[in-house]
């Protein structure tokens, strides 16, 4: 089953730098919210309205689908000008941002060794990407808020862990609908 969805999410990746070349990214949020709306639509019916109402935390949920809705925005405007295989080294750093992070955030402790793994991952992403003046375009600034909203995204979702998938999901798909 992970197999099959991380072929399925680079399947996505790829159909959607592909599609970029004739819509624009918020046809492209707008086609892919409707999409995954329909798809949810019986777990959505099943829910039902009142487990929308009673949903914990509403403020932390609104949070969490603007940070999906801007992550995913700009990775498409990301993709959009750059190579797919460069956006997505940007993203490596997501997961790097969310450990640093967490410590404000989630008030984790990180010791001396996670902040060492922090700082080599960094230099990874900085020499997988090897910048250069000429390299800070408008393709990279969108992949690098990206990967930033990402991080944010995870964060948000650790919190909100008690929360039905199915509430996330929606929320995330409403917003992308509003977005596009």
């Amino acid at each position: 089953m992970m197999l099959l969805g991380v072929l399925l999410f680079a399947l996505n990746d790829t159909m959607g730098k592909w599609l970029l070349g004739t819509y624009a990214v918020g046809q492209l949020m707008l086609v892919r919210s409707v999409a995954g709306l329909c798809v949810m639509a019986p777990a959505i019916q099943r829910v039902g309205l009142s487990g929308f109402r009673g949903a914990p935390r509403p403020g932390l949920q609104v949070l969490r689908a603007a940070c999906s809705t801007h992550e995913a925005s700009l990775f498409f405007w990301g993709v959009s000008t750059l190579p797919l295989a460069e956006v997505m080294t940007y993203y490596m750093a997501g997961p790097i941002y969310v450990t640093a992070l967490s410590p404000l955030l989630l008030g984790e402790r990180v010791g001396w060794r996670r902040w060492a793994a922090i700082v080599a991952g960094f230099c990874g992403v900085v020499l997988a990407l090897h910048p250069s003046p000429g390299s800070l375009s408008f393709g990279a600034v969108c992949a690098l808020l990206g990967s930033f909203f990402y991080a944010l995204f995870l964060i948000t979702t650790r919190k909100l862990a008690a929360v039905s998938g199915t509430i996330l999901m929606t929320g995330q798909l409403l917003s992308s609908l509003i977005f596009g």
